[in-house]
């Protein structure tokens, strides 16, 4: 009964949508899930305090907190997943459209067949475009809001190789990053290892969680497990198991809450295997990685063409160290190295992030003045080279 409340719910939201004046609707922003929205809040926030403009906020996700509880200046609607946003996508009528979701076009979700709408992707990672993501990701988009100088150059290189229409790339940053940074870290008592890794089927938990946690354990560590949440939905069994057999130990401690950071602002060490939110750690609270080698996940068979190292390569020796995925047992002595070399490390990630992330702290003012320049920008969108 539920999806079929939701399908009702949905089709009377877009009905309100699609009522509202044009200039209610010109910034869109969708959001696929409840998560997207800290990729989006301090862009929204620039928007309506520093533009004063009126933000419409699409979600696919009922039981998104910005449905009941919106910022001022935002006007909320659910979308749903099916056939609702796909009318939605066709038919939208807005000057921006702004989205974490990458492949527009290249699956079911469309750019506007109607009305010219510039199409803008801000990244919900920080990682490089041409391993993780599928070969054509951002190429229907008309503008990216890029996180650092590795987009630029990934994405230059693709358009001059395949001769495509050059995309606006504007100097963005990391609206998450600077979110994490202004919480702060919370440290308590004891060294505190979270293990957070990517999700896949080469993936660390995927393959090892039990001998993960049991050598942490072993050796005394405070430990939080953190699974992705892909990872908790498709090995959720085996995940369990392991955890069952370290439920009672005051070390340790699960957390399944997608949307807290609580768990990270209190971490020393941070486990991880190619996860951007390794990045997302090291960046906010200048505290080292270590890297389980696990082979990493490739959804673009053709990357080597760019011959660009993803930055979530290039980097890892500089935000901790790299373990070897068949050392396991090294783990809780390489966790208690790091920790003791936490200053230094904090050095080499201070310049490692100041080489990567543009606008560190303001990258919501430089987000929504990009918007801002996108609507008004007379250049047209790529509406017919998509069709």
């Amino acid at each position: 009964m539920k999806p079929l409340l939701n399908f009702s719910r949905a089709v009377k939201e877009v009905r309100r949508f699609n009522a509202l004046a044009k200039d209610k609707r010109s910034f869109v922003f969708y959001a696929e899930d409840a998560g997207s929205y800290v990729h989006f809040s301090e862009i929204i926030a620039s928007l309506t305090r520093d533009h004063g403009k009126t933000v419409c906020y699409l979600t696919s996700s009922p039981e998104d907190p910005n449905l009941t509880a919106p910022a001022a200046g935002v006007l909320p609607f659910y979308i749903g997943e099916g056939i609702t946003r796909t009318f939605v996508f066709q038919t939208l009528d807005a000057d921006v459209m702004a989205m974490t979701m990458p492949d527009l076009e290249t699956f079911h979700l469309k750019r506007s067949r109607y009305h010219e709408v510039k199409y803008a992707y801000v990244f919900h990672s920080m990682v490089s475009t041409h391993v993780i993501y599928r070969e054509a990701a951002f190429d229907h988009f008309d503008a990216l809001l890029c996180v650092g100088p590795h987009h630029h150059a990934e994405v230059k290189k693709r358009e001059q190789l395949l001769s495509l229409p050059a995309k606006q790339l504007f100097n963005h940053g990391y609206g998450r990053l600077d979110s994490l940074r202004a919480q702060g870290h919370r440290g308590g008592a004891g060294l505190h290892v979270v293990v957070a890794p990517s999700w896949g089927p080469q993936g660390l938990l995927e393959n090892h969680a039990g001998a993960v946690l049991d050598t942490l354990l072993a050796a005394g560590l405070r430990v939080t497990l953190r699974p992705h949440p892909r990872t908790w939905h498709t090995h959720r069994a085996p995940l369990e198991k392991a955890v069952a057999q370290h439920a009672a130990n005051p070390l340790f401690a699960l957390d399944t809450a997608r949307q807290s950071d609580a768990t990270f602002r209190s971490a020393d060490v941070l486990i991880s295997d190619w996860s951007g939110s390794a990045f997302e750690f090291a960046f906010a609270f200048e505290k080292p990685v270590l890297f389980v080698d696990v082979p990493q996940k490739v959804n673009n068979p053709n990357h080597e063409r760019l011959a660009l190292d993803p930055v979530e390569k290039k980097l890892r020796p500089e935000l901790g160290i790299v373990l070897p995925a068949g050392d396991l047992t090294a783990l809780a002595p390489a966790v208690k190295d790091l920790h003791a070399q936490a200053a230094e490390f904090e050095k080499r990630i201070k310049k490692a992030r100041s080489e990567t992330v543009y606008n560190l702290g303001s990258s919501g003012k430089a987000g929504a003045q990009a918007l801002v320049d996108l609507a008004i920008n007379p250049q047209k969108s790529r509406r017919t080279h998509a069709k």
